[in-house]
């Protein structure tokens, strides 16, 4: 018998809804089945051709207990077996797989990790939201240029990171009070290219991005915080642009403390390394491990501290400037510290300033024309201890006044 008539034998076969069922997995290895229908399968959209209808003509003695229940389950198998290539297609096909924070309950979302990163701004609304990023979420949004994250809220966000995530494109959020009277940020990210961006009016504001870099062409990290709370900013490593506007960390307070710690990376920026400025009623307080570029500190609310030593400091006018003009103590401990323009680090204590404590020790002082300019008109005392303290710009060169 010729393959042809064999072929056309086993087709015969499947008129018989049992037989033809048991027959159709090794019938379908010699023969193609064209046409078909379009339906689903667990939810997968797949085609079946015409002949697996056959097998479920008998399925009206289901009712009996007849051939007709067993031809049914024998269906289920073949239509299962079908489409589990067409699955796997379809789970592989970044049209069926880019990631995307969904609303899965009111004012809960998720930011789910499916396979391929979103391309398309992600956009979060809503009132006291909370938000739940999976591990592997990604964004990257540089071909279409639009925002990777957007958040608008009122009265309250908080993000959390199961694991790593990155976003291409950045990050923006804004907490406003509404009825609520205004609720607390509690956001953690990973790697964010684009940089970071916050204005919060509220509680208390806490960004987290240690677990990642955080990247920029101009600012890596801004924030403006004006409410009832207290801020702190935590970071890895965070690089700002390199040019005139660049700075790695910039953040504005206008409510309780401000605290920067960026010990557990480097932070850069062409412009500035660091610039706070807090105008609330707490402490100012930078810590720090490398920081390449200036590191500018304004605090009009109590006590100013900066401690650099657990790294290096350069800074392309200043190495650190601080400046405290409000009613608290002035402390600065450094390791190596480099003004290339002009001092290495200036220290100013307005009149109602406290004590003011310069302690570099840990490292050396560099600077082109002083370096160490420190001048308080407080009622405090005024220590200074040090190491190394070099001006280079020969006999212009003062090393501390």
């Amino acid at each position: 018998m010729s393959h042809k008539n064999q072929t056309q034998t086993d087709i015969s076969n499947l008129t018989d809804p049992v037989s033809g069922a048991e027959n159709f997995l090794r019938w379908s290895s010699t023969a193609i089945l064209r046409g078909g229908r379009v339906t689903k399968s667990r939810g997968i959209v797949a085609s079946y051709p015409p002949e697996l209808g056959l097998v479920s003509a008998g399925s009206g003695n289901a009712a009996d207990g007849g051939q007709g229940s067993l031809t049914l389950s024998l269906a289920r198998r073949l239509l299962r077996w079908s489409v589990a290539p067409i699955a796997l297609l379809a789970a592989q096909s970044p049209a069926f797989a880019q990631d995307a924070c969904v609303e899965v309950a009111l004012g809960e979302f998720v930011c789910e990790d499916n396979g391929d990163p979103a391309t398309t701004e992600q956009s979060i609304t809503g009132d006291n939201v909370t938000v739940t990023i999976e591990d592997g979420f990604d964004i990257d949004t540089s071909i279409s240029g639009v925002l990777g994250l957007n958040v608008d809220v009122v009265d309250g966000i908080a993000i959390t990171q199961a694991g790593t995530s990155s976003i291409t494109g950045g990050v923006l959020i804004e907490n406003v009070i509404g009825a609520a009277g205004g609720g607390a940020l509690n956001v953690t990210f990973g790697d964010v290219n684009g940089g970071v961006t916050i204005f919060h009016t509220g509680a208390d504001s806490v960004l987290d991005t240690s677990a990642g870099t955080v990247s920029s062409l101009s600012s890596g990290i801004f924030t403006i915080t004006d409410g009832s709370g207290d801020a702190a900013i935590t970071t890895g490593d965070v690089i700002g642009g390199t040019n005139a506007i660049g700075i790695g960390i910039y953040s504005i307070n206008r409510s309780g403390s401000l605290t920067i710690d960026s010990s557990a990376g480097t932070v850069s920026g062409g412009y500035r390394g660091i610039r706070a400025e807090n105008f609330g009623s707490g402490a100012l307080s930078i810590t720090t491990a490398n920081v390449d570029g200036e590191i500018e500190a304004r605090n009009y609310g109590t006590d100013l501290t900066i401690d650099t030593s657990a790294g290096a400091v350069t800074g392309g006018e200043d190495g650190i400037d601080a400046r405290n003009e409000g009613a608290g103590d002035t402390i600065i401990t450094t390791a190596d510290v480099t003004g290339t323009g002009i001092i290495g680090v200036r220290v100013f204590n307005a009149e109602t300033a406290g004590n003011m404590v310069v302690d570099t020790t840990a490292g050396s002082v560099n600077a082109n024309r002083v370096g160490i300019q420190a001048t308080s008109r407080g009622s405090g005392d005024t220590i200074i201890t040090t190491a190394d303290v070099t001006a280079n710009d020969g006999s212009e060169g003062t090393g501390i006044s």
